[in-house]
């Protein structure tokens, strides 16, 4: 019964990536590209089949969504949604194999941004667009499964995010689902349209503003040609993408809210304010570090203008967790690189398209350790930890610190997979904190010499398949199936 419900549920994700397919399908159409004009084709029809026919013979087992399919079902759609979606790839010709394609695939919905694709310049336009759009809409599935799912099952404390947008009590996850969606699906929309015209105006094409901006808002990295922003389309664009990523990685439910006049209570929000302090502190942290290393960024433009915009765009894409490199971050000297792998492990706000542990985590984990320090010189007060006017409560902070140990844990064992298959060790470390985090181009950051994703060998590909489904879905929802207690629900 369990099983018949999630695959019912499948058939529905899978027409959803169907009507997908339309615009990529149009891309073909007015670049008059024959052979994927066939592959989308053909991948969208399958899609219907298999969907439609999984709708219709399983239409009895449609139902309320209760926890475990709430848990169940985010996972066993971004595993099997990715299939389909790498179709296009495979068919086209462009990657070789069904294991590379699904790994674009996963990638462009995770938003991680790791490409298989060394030249993206070399390939068909509509399947550039095919991989921006996927992250795109894998960037607002996050927002929704953040603001309905995550928070309505308090995944590692989202329950705090709870009350960010409309929904009547005892709707459950289904009147959620719904009203986050029309909630901010309209944002979503408005806020690309802003990305775009903002990179289009200062100076992109077109085409590559809409790629650009759409891996932009939905903080996932990946470039419609090879090399950096900055190379290809010049400074103003690459600090116009530093802003589109920024608007990504805040918290799209309040969005919502200030839209409806309540701006000044979340411009105050603590997770605002600790986003925005750690970004302009370690702008500066690394500034002032390649500067004094007598490192500047001589490829970004000589002189402290170009270090100081290359550290802007640097500490933007690694807190965001988009992986955009800035022009001459071959430049980066080692302790900038783990500061700034640092800040991608961190990541964005909740409820947004950014990947990461999340900054209200963070906020939590600090005030946590502050009153344990300040208990050791007042062994009998009391120090009530809140946030936002709510009480955290002990399996709040329990919840946290599992996820903490338990990624850094995962990160440990992923370093030493990757190391065991030919994978250098700074590479390794660098790999399985890009790939957790959703942050896949970063780890050039930390290893400027990483010859691509494209090197990897199979066994490492799907190492980092699991990793970014792993940091996407949180990992304490994944370790929960595993649990026997969960299956007596």
């Amino acid at each position: 019964m369990l099983l018949a419900r999630l695959i019912y549920l499948f058939g529905w994700f899978l027409l959803a990536l169907a009507l997908g397919h339309l615009p990529p399908l149009m891309v073909a159409l007015l670049a008059r590209e024959a052979a994927t004009v066939q592959a989308f084709l053909v991948s969208g029809a399958l899609a219907i089949f298999v969907g439609g026919g999984l709708i219709v013979s399983l239409h009895g087992m449609a139902g309320q969504i209760d926890r475990r399919i709430s848990f169940l079902g985010p996972l066993f759609g971004l595993v099997c949604l990715p299939l389909f979606a790498a179709i296009p790839f495979v068919a086209s010709g462009v990657l070789p194999s069904l294991l590379d394609g699904y790994f674009e695939a996963i990638s462009g919905l995770t938003t991680t941004g790791a490409s298989l694709i060394p030249d993206p310049g070399a390939i068909p336009a509509s399947l550039v667009f095919w991989r921006a759009f996927l992250q795109w809409l894998g960037g607002f599935g996050v927002i929704i499964m953040a603001s309905a799912i995550l928070a309505y099952l308090n995944v590692g404390g989202m329950q705090f995010f709870s009350s960010a947008l409309p929904h009547g009590e005892g709707e459950g996850v289904m009147g959620r689902l719904l009203g986050a969606t029309k909630a901010l699906l309209g944002i979503y929309a408005v806020l690309t349209v802003v990305a775009i015209l903002m990179v289009w105006a200062a100076g992109a094409p077109v085409f590559d503003a809409v790629c650009l901006a759409l891996s932009g808002i939905s903080t996932g990295g990946f470039m419609p040609r090879a090399g950096t922003v900055g190379e290809n389309y010049g400074a103003a664009v690459e600090v116009a993408l530093a802003f589109v990523m920024i608007l990504g990685a805040l918290n799209f439910a309040y969005y919502w809210q200030m839209s409806r006049g309540r701006m000044r209570r979340y411009l105050r929000d603590p997770e605002y304010r600790f986003f925005f302090s750690m970004l302009l502190s370690f702008w500066l942290l690394v500034f002032i570090v390649q500067i004094v290393a007598g490192a500047p960024a001589e490829e970004a433009g000589a002189g402290w203008g170009g270090t100081l915009r290359m550290a802007f765009v640097a500490s933007a894409s690694a807190i965001t967790t988009s992986g955009f490199l800035p022009d001459g971050y071959a430049s980066l000297n080692l302790f900038s690189s783990i500061a700034l792998l640092g800040l991608a492990y961190i990541g964005g706000a909740a409820g947004s398209t950014a990947g990461g542990l999340k900054i209200f985590r963070m906020i939590f984990l600090i005030r946590h350790s502050h009153r344990e320090l300040k208990r050791l010189a007042h062994p009998h007060g009391m120090f009530p930890l809140r946030y936002r006017n709510r009480p955290i409560r002990q399996a709040d902070l329990a919840a946290v610190w599992t996820l903490l140990f338990v990624s850094l844990g995962s990160i440990c064992v992923a370093s030493l997979v990757f190391s065991a298959f030919n994978v250098p060790f700074r590479g390794s470390i660098a790999l399985a904190i890009a790939s957790l985090s959703n942050a896949g181009p970063t780890a050039f950051l930390m290893d400027p010499s990483f010859p691509g994703f494209h090197t990897l060998l199979g066994i490492n590909k799907l190492f980092a398949i699991g990793l970014m489904i792993l940091g996407r879905l949180e990992m304490t929802l994944v370790l929960a199936l595993f649990w026997r207690a969960f299956w007596r629900v």
